[in-house]
């Protein structure tokens, strides 16, 4: 990991509560699973839905962004490869992806939303992103990753 000139602590605070704030609806969706407490205050919704919708909307942000860095990090004196092609065609390739799980069976869904999840984290690392990312940011990326993929093995196990 390094600190370079692509990215700046002072944004750190917000960065990290914006994205734990964007995984709390993961985390709650779980506990409704879980817990199904809605239907004792009139209110009905399909938690199951919500989470696949949920899941792409947020597997495609982070992929956008993954894509993206593809475009603006220009290395200059770093020393390692870095796979622009192999990031670019990973991150696109799972945002695609992403979309599909609303349409398949919901339980399938849920599985492959947290493997898209966990193939995003390690195209970033095989592509070497990782490596240009400040080692605070990959850590944060790291846990919630792993957060958001437990919730989501968390519902499937939930589900008959």
């Amino acid at each position: 990991m390094s600190n370079n000139q692509y990215f700046t602590t002072e944004l750190k605070p917000t960065i990290s509560f914006m994205s734990w704030f964007a995984i709390a609806p993961f985390i709650v969706c779980t506990v409704l699973t879980w817990f199904p407490i809605l239907p004792l205050f009139g209110l009905d919704f399909d938690v199951l839905h919500i989470v696949r919708l949920y899941s792409a909307i947020i597997v495609s942000f982070v992929a956008g962004s993954v894509w993206s860095a593809a475009f603006l990090i220009q290395l200059n004196n770093e020393k390692f490869d870095f796979n622009r092609k192999g990031l670019m065609f990973g991150a696109g390739l799972v945002s695609i992806l992403s979309w599909l799980i609303i349409f398949i069976v919901p339980k399938a869904g849920v599985f492959i939303s947290a493997l898209l999840f966990l193939v995003l984290w390690q195209i970033e690392l095989k592509t070497n992103l990782a490596k240009i990312y400040p080692e605070w940011f990959w850590t944060l990326r790291t846990k919630q990753t792993m957060i958001i993929a437990m919730c989501q093995i968390a519902i499937w196990l939930t589900l008959g």
